[in-house]
């Protein structure tokens, strides 16, 4: 056992806590901690689950678009799903700054993900081939923000976030003319809960807020997965 490295991370967290009660940051519970890897490493079970289903029914009717969209957003899905959960069950060990990384990094991921199998089956007759460069242009703009200036304007990255997951109002029409029914309320459902989730993700001095938002994005995941179940 390595007595030096558990003595220097107890040094850590001993004046990480005081830090925080200075600066009156609440501090999570070891069962919020728990409970903020337990619920999305649910989601990364049903994300995997969801993706073999997913691509199974690509392939009953298969097209490059299909299979090609059908694949990132998966790849996206476990992606989000699975360096959330890795970041919050090692979230005070050496590797936690690089996982935090990665967690926001999936985040632009899943974003620019979710929006390639319905621009690319349903609306590249409209704006859909340039709403998807949009959104992938500014994932990749954002990704290698959150990789080398991590902590610059992390404010304003939650409004990116948002701004991105709503740009698809800019072609509503086609939208409407394009889904069915279910699609659409499944679409905003989903859109309305991630939105509903950042609202509690700024809440840091609430207790049990972290949890809440993993929820509500669990949740807006399983709405944009029945979703692409129905399109594809």
């Amino acid at each position: 056992m390595n007595f030096h490295l558990i003595y220097n991370l107890n040094i850590y967290k001993s004046i990480n806590n005081i830090i925080c009660y200075i600066l009156e940051i609440r501090i999570e519970s070891n069962f919020e901690k728990k409970l903020n890897y337990q619920t999305h490493g649910f989601g990364f079970f049903l994300s995997v689950l969801g993706a073999f289903l997913l691509i199974n029914k690509s392939l009953i009717y298969p097209s490059d678009e299909k299979l090609f969209s059908s694949i990132i957003y998966c790849f996206s899905l476990i992606l989000m799903f699975s360096s959330s959960t890795l970041y919050h069950y090692f979230i005070d060990t050496k590797y936690s700054n690089l996982l935090q990384k990665v967690d926001h990094v999936s985040i632009y991921f899943l974003i620019a993900g979710s929006y390639t199998p319905p621009l690319i089956l349903k609306l590249g007759y409209s704006m859909g081939n340039e709403i998807l460069i949009i959104i992938w242009l500014i994932a990749v703009i954002g990704i290698i923000h959150k990789i080398f200036f991590f902590k610059y304007f992390e404010k304003a990255t939650l409004i990116i976030y948002l701004l991105m997951g709503w740009l698809i109002i800019i072609d509503f029409d086609a939208v409407l003319n394009s889904f069915s029914e279910k699609a659409i309320s499944l679409m905003v459902i989903g859109g309305i809960m991630y939105t509903i989730g950042t609202v509690f993700y700024s809440m840091d001095n609430m207790k049990y807020n972290h949890v809440i938002w993993h929820v509500f994005v669990l949740l807006g995941a399983i709405c944009h997965f029945l979703m692409m179940s129905l399109i594809i």
